[in-house]
């Protein structure tokens, strides 16, 4: 008999838009990996299980499916929220026997000894009331990410927090072996440095992790006149050029990254290759920003940063929040980001001027003053052929994708553009 954990994601997974139209909840980067990927870390003597709306399911980790059928050789279960932060909290909080941890009515995790049978996995999320209810209840504060601007603002502890997990008991000396360090790279704070086999720092680059650790994944390359500032995570074959990347940034595989970013997370994947500046942003994957794109993330009266939910201003509590924007989206040069907005999937934004708008919704093609919508079909062309110049493919889950969100966001696209 085995335990095994499922990794869930509930019907909160919409306050995560424009990120989660083509993820799980789970899927979302934090630290040093996705939610997921740390949950995981946090139960190694656990098998996981991942579920998750059924159109994002190709998104899961590529080994495990997500949605499974419950292992008929299951003695223990642990459910743990996709939205979970911190999830060695959790883990301590959690009761030996039968019980559950709740925070504001949400489920954080519980501990099942039967009644698995009962969860539903449904449209609006995982369905976990009828297998918990009765149970033993703690209730937590701070466990579960809210919104996007929650994963960005604590990004850094994340990294530290997974950094001393995932760096004790490596060999220094080791990693020397395995990488390429020019003699005129300096390293600021070494013992918080950690180079994956087939890093390369080239001459007059700067890594500083006197504020924070700084963990480069496999063959990354920090070119000449870079700097990055700890706590930074740069994921696999991650290139940054004449970048200035300042504390607090995780950024997937993938990515090329110049100019300056500060408290930034990226999906992977992304060019931002040339200058301007992006600050306490959200970005997916397969992104382009041309030069000079810039987000602004403070207002001139040092107020919170206000964003659009459901058709309305909403304040984040924030002085802090820069932009969110889903996967494939372009823009082009010298365009600018107003305070807090969100830019759907697979968006084209150009015109070397302001933005004002708090959402731009997915689809959408233009500048400020006038925008049409951008025919799926063509969306669907540009993504096969971006994705191809990296070497990957449009799956025919991925361009099913594409249509679905297509018409998720229909309504929505429809009502935005009649303000034109």
């Amino acid at each position: 008999m085995s335990k095994y954990l499922a990794i869930f994601e509930d019907a909160n997974f919409a306050d995560f838009f424009p990120l989660t139209l083509s993820r799980p909840v789970w899927g979302l980067r934090f630290g040093i990996g996705t939610l997921a990927e740390r949950i995981c870390r946090a139960f190694p003597e656990h098998k996981p299980l991942f579920f998750c709306r059924t159109e994002v399911a190709f998104a899961a980790d590529g080994e495990s499916p997500a949605n499974p059928d419950w292992p008929k050789d299951c003695e223990e279960l642990l459910l743990i929220n996709g939205r979970s932060l911190w999830p060695e909290k959790v883990k301590a909080m959690l009761p030996t026997g039968p019980g559950v941890i709740k925070e504001n009515g949400n489920l954080v995790a519980a501990r099942l000894v039967k009644d698995w049978d009962k969860l539903k996995l449904q449209p609006t999320g995982f369905q976990t009331d009828k297998a918990t209810s009765g149970l033993p209840e703690k209730k937590s504060s701070e466990m579960l990410a809210n919104f996007l601007w929650d994963l960005v603002l604590q990004n850094g502890g994340a990294i530290g927090q997974d950094f001393e997990a995932m760096a004790s008991g490596k060999n220094g000396k080791k990693m020397f072996k395995e990488v390429e360090v020019d003699n005129q790279a300096i390293i600021k704070n070494l013992e918080k440095v950690h180079l994956s086999p087939g890093c390369k720092l080239d001459a007059f680059t700067v890594l500083d992790a006197s504020g924070g650790p700084i963990w480069l994944d496999k063959n990354v390359t920090v070119h000449a006149f870079s700097r990055v500032e700890g706590p930074t995570y740069v994921g696999e074959q991650g290139q940054l050029l004449r970048a200035n990347v300042r504390a607090g940034c995780s950024l997937g595989p993938g990515c090329r990254i110049g100019g300056e970013l500060e408290a930034c997370v990226v999906q992977g994947w992304t060019n931002k290759y040339h200058s301007g500046f992006m600050g306490h942003a959200y970005l997916g994957e397969w992104i382009n920003l041309g030069a000079m794109t810039t987000n602004s993330d403070l207002k001139n009266d040092y107020g919170p940063v206000k964003v659009s939910k459901d058709g309305k201003e909403f304040s984040t509590g924030q002085m802090k929040v820069g932009s969110f924007i889903g996967d494939h989206t372009k823009t082009g040069i010298g365009t600018l980001l107003n305070t807090g907005i969100q830019i759907g999937f697979s968006a084209n934004l150009y015109g070397g001027s302001l933005f004002e708008q708090k959402l731009v919704p997915s689809f959408c093609w233009g500048t400020p003053e006038r925008m049409v919508p951008y025919r799926v079909d063509k969306a669907v062309e540009v993504a096969r052929a971006v994705k191809g110049r990296r070497g990957h493919s449009l799956s025919p889950a991925e361009e099913k994708l594409f249509k679905k969100i297509y018409e998720q966001t229909e309504k929505q696209r429809e009502a935005f553009l009649k303000t034109f």
